[in-house]
């Protein structure tokens, strides 16, 4: 699982990228970029069926878990990276829609005062 693991992280990106980066981008291999897009079309879709909910992190392990989506090296690295992308975009998910909730109550919030 070592050696996988490190493989993930010895590959070269295209020149046309190379030539944008001032020496700060990661290029993730293709078997793993086209594993983490499977995952972000698994979450989108849920996301865009559902609202969240108290398991919704359960939601959307139960439909990687039904997809046989292609693995990452060995099934420890493979779940690894599962959890931590999940956790990851749930984070990043959550954030969004508190913000905009914010900007919402905001709004109506000067909407009264504009009313007073």
């Amino acid at each position: 699982c070592v050696q996988q693991s490190r493989k993930l992280s010895l590959f070269k990106a295209p020149k046309d990228v190379k030539s944008c980066d001032f020496g700060g981008l990661l290029y993730p291999p293709p078997k793993l970029f086209v594993f983490i897009s499977e995952l972000e079309d698994i979450f989108t879709g849920c996301f865009s069926k559902s609202d969240l909910h108290k398991d919704s992190i359960l939601d959307v392990l139960a439909v990687i878990n039904r997809r046989s989506i292609g693995g990452v090296g060995c099934k420890s690295l493979t779940a690894k990276l599962i959890s931590f992308y999940v956790v990851t975009r749930m984070h990043f998910s959550i954030k969004g829609l508190n913000k905009w909730r914010d900007e919402k109550r905001r709004s109506a919030q000067q909407q009264l005062k504009l009313r007073l």
